[in-house]
């Protein structure tokens, strides 16, 4: 999930190849940034496996039923993210399964990788803000135009679009209705909706349900259909981590850096933060920014009935 803007580069991270015990080589490397979450979690020890890993991120499972993700220095700060300063993450044969060990200090990833904790600056949420301004919201919808899932290329993603599609639609009447009936059924619709690491239907919801954790109210039935999909599982671990954050009003840095813009509480260049958005993976930064706009649409329209 690459992010140029979003993601500040700190000083490149120190890096230190040592031989272990065995004579291989164990690179020791410290943390550019972390999660203020997950550098809280990680100063007690614990013990987990490899979920996943990828050439930008290796995805690590522990006891917490969300998973901690460690990135290279491209992908944007993020809840359950620990930064490092390294280009790649599929450069230390680290496969899943492999075992992940922290002390409190150190967190040591199969047999090559030893992450140093101490003094890694925290990333924070931006403060939260009012709710979003009209003309900003018509601003960005101009912006972001219409995203690809909502299109498609192929006979499959015009297909998955239809559904999407459709899938939206019913959220919006459930929402308007206050039907939690309704609206479950929707959110079940676009849950696990897609290809890729995490589906359309997903990262749909889960723009939604960060804005339904931060306005409430008439999202409040929103905010419950998504925490159903969540308790029920019915998708990918990758995809529930961001859900369940997002029910916690937390999500990726570019989507909440825009939604402070929409909120009045930036004077960020929107060019640019559509443009990080938009960067994060294939198409799920605009399927986040989908979900987003469609919660602060019936934020807006619930308000006005």
């Amino acid at each position: 999930m690459p992010g140029t803007r979003a993601s500040p580069r700190s000083p490149t991270s120190s890096r230190q190849p040592r031989a272990d015990a065995m004579g291989g080589t164990v690179l020791h490397t410290t943390a550019v940034v972390g999660d203020r979450e997950v550098l809280a979690s990680l100063r007690n020890p614990v013990q987990g496996q490899v979920h996943s890993a990828f050439r930008s991120v290796i995805n690590v499972s522990t006891e917490q039923p969300e998973l901690l993700c460690l990135t290279s220095a491209s992908v944007p700060r993020g809840p359950r993210s620990l930064q490092l300063g390294l280009d790649r993450m599929d450069h230390y044969g680290i496969a899943s399964g492999d075992r992940v060990v922290g002390d409190g200090h150190t967190l040591r990833v199969g047999e090559s990788l030893v992450i140093i904790l101490a003094a890694t600056p925290a990333w924070e949420d931006p403060p939260t803000c009012g709710t979003p301004d009209l003309e900003r919201v018509e601003q960005l919808d101009a912006l972001m135009g219409t995203p690809h899932s909502l299109l498609g290329a192929t006979a499959f993603e015009k297909a998955v679009a239809l559904r999407v599609r459709a899938g939206i639609a019913s959220l919006r009447g459930g929402v308007l209705a206050g039907d939690d009936e309704a609206t479950h059924r929707a959110a079940f619709s676009l849950a696990g909706l897609g290809i890729g690491l995490t589906p359309t239907g997903d990262d749909v919801l889960t723009g939604a349900g960060f804005v339904a954790a931060r306005l409430g109210g008439r999202l409040d039935v929103l905010h419950r259909a998504v925490a159903d999909v969540v308790e029920a599982g019915p998708t990918n671990d990758l995809s529930l981590t961001a859900l369940r954050c997002a029910l916690r009003g937390r999500a990726v840095q570019p989507l909440e850096e825009l939604y402070s813009w929409l909120c009045g509480a930036s004077t960020d260049d929107p060019d640019h933060l559509v443009a990080d958005v938009k960067a994060i993976g294939h198409t799920s930064g605009a399927d986040l920014a989908l979900g987003l706009l469609t919660a602060v649409r019936l934020h807006q329209e619930s308000r006005d009935c």
